[in-house]
């Protein structure tokens, strides 16, 4: 049943997107989800992060700290971190002329960049999935993902604190939508996705966890849920799709020599990636690549 048509989802992901932006100023600090108060990061000191709220993609090596380090660090930062807020994104929508409250320092363009995001992911899942009942999974599922690309890519970590609920909160929306369209079969081949693509990223954190973080692998486990929902074989699309844009980027950062071989590129955003492709493309890609 649709609840929503693509225009009002992507309107709803526009003003999500402020909650995306909330989320990455504020999970990784450990700071209050107030919708209102609050300075950016020059008003505001950063602490220092626990292993318990974190896992780092680089692998356990930095499993305790975050990657700024401690308040000190980011104070000591200056100039670079003025131009990313703490406050939420509400700041662009709502307050005066889109600046932090408190020194009135205009936020930085990933603000918006996140919101015209969320608003068009939202619409594109009101085309791809019309009136399934799984639409409510589906836009949890990608309002995470844009949290967690865009923490993964500023600091190197992929939290908890975002996993986690993400989880909690889709397994019984997708139960939900199993019942009221009575195929409980593709509840259990959802949770089949998300065991398969969690023991895949299993293996190769164990064999390689400097280049594959834990965070990873419990993303992947998200991933592969929402992806077996569709199609089992669209957990193999997406992995690979996730990799393959993993590998062809890296290796042409280090050929433009914006990366050294040892360097570290966080991985969530390409397995994220990944995933979105198989989700609105993978039924063409299964028809090209299996020859069905």
């Amino acid at each position: 049943m649709r609840l929503l048509g693509t225009g009002a989802l992507a309107a709803l992901g526009f003003f999500v997107g402020v909650f995306v932006n909330l989320l990455v100023d504020r999970v990784p600090r450990k700071r209050p989800l107030r919708p209102l108060g609050g300075g950016c990061r020059r008003c505001v000191p950063d602490p220092t992060l626990g292993a318990d709220e974190v896992d780092d993609a680089a692998g356990p090596a930095e499993d305790d700290v975050d990657v700024a380090g401690t308040a000190d660090d980011v104070d000591a930062a200056g100039p670079a971190e003025e131009d990313a807020p703490d406050g939420p994104m509400v700041g662009a929508v709502l307050w005066p002329g889109g600046r932090c409250q408190v020194c009135r320092r205009a936020p930085s363009p990933r603000y918006p960049a996140v919101q015209v995001l969320t608003a068009a992911t939202f619409g594109a899942v009101g085309l791809r999935l019309g009136a399934d009942w799984a639409v409510p999974a589906y836009l949890v599922l990608f309002a995470s993902l844009l949290a967690i690309s865009v923490i993964d890519l500023e600091r190197n970590i992929i939290p908890n604190r975002i996993v986690y609920p993400t989880v909690f909160l889709s397994v019984p929306l997708l139960a939900v939508a199993a019942v009221a369209e009575g195929d409980l079969g593709r509840l259990g081949q959802a949770v089949v996705g998300a065991a398969a693509a969690w023991a895949a990223l299993l293996v190769i954190h164990l064999v390689s966890p400097a280049g594959m973080g834990f965070g990873d692998v419990r993303l992947s486990f998200v991933l592969g849920l929402f992806l077996g929902w569709l199609d089992l074989r669209l957990v193999l699309i997406g992995l690979f799709l996730g990799f393959l844009l993993g590998s062809v980027l890296g290796v042409l950062l280090v050929v433009l020599r914006l990366r050294g071989r040892r360097d570290h590129i966080p991985f969530g955003p390409f397995l994220a990636a990944g995933a979105v492709l198989a989700v609105f493309f993978g039924d063409p890609l299964m028809d090209w690549w299996l020859g069905g």
